[in-house]
């Protein structure tokens, strides 16, 4: 204490400004930490986040397209089964899209158990699927009908597994954007 009495005016405004700087210099290397998680913390929100949710929601929304598609095809006769046909392999098609970009993207490895068991209910769903519009283009309409009402649990069981796939990728995003507050 003693020490800042003997100082001049001038030296105490040296050690002054040097303790503004000091404090200056630490706040600026905590906002630049702050920053560089921030941006750590957006990229993932971006790379892996958005795209999840986004394609997630893809795929449990062509999949349900897809079934009305199955319902159509299962009560379509005559010229307009080719038609019905294609629009249903157009929803196969949007589907798979929609699963590769999902794919492309995964994040943990609970999301990936996820997307497995999801991937594994989809392929049994489409088995059956495949004999549907097997009947309904050799015309065996009842049969398609009785495959299409028989595969709901195979479809429930798929959609379930999409949607807690969905359910993951909205709990994450939250959970992520709760973190980078």
């Amino acid at each position: 204490m003693n020490m800042l009495h003997n100082l001049t005016v001038r030296g105490k405004l040296a050690v002054a400004f040097a303790c503004v700087l000091v404090l200056m210099t630490l706040l600026g290397a905590l906002a630049w930490r702050q920053m560089a998680s921030l941006a750590g913390q957006s990229e993932q929100i971006i790379t892996y986040r958005v795209s999840g949710v986004r394609d997630s929601g893809r795929m449990l929304q062509t999949a349900t397209r897809l079934r009305t598609r199955e319902y159509r095809l299962a009560v379509t006769t005559g010229d307009d089964v080719p038609k019905a046909v294609k629009r249903y392999n157009d929803g196969v098609e949007d589907f798979e899209n929609a699963r590769k970009a999902y794919a492309d993207f995964l994040f943990d490895d609970a999301e990936k158990a996820l997307y497995r068991e999801a991937m594994t209910a989809w392929t049994a769903y489409m088995a059956h699927s495949a004999k549907i519009v097997e009947a309904a283009q050799a015309g065996r309409q009842a049969q398609a009908l009785e495959l299409t009402l028989g595969g709901v649990k195979l479809f429930d069981a798929a959609s379930d597994a999409l949607g807690e796939l969905s359910k993951y990728n909205d709990d994450g995003s939250k959970k992520d954007a709760a973190a980078a507050e």
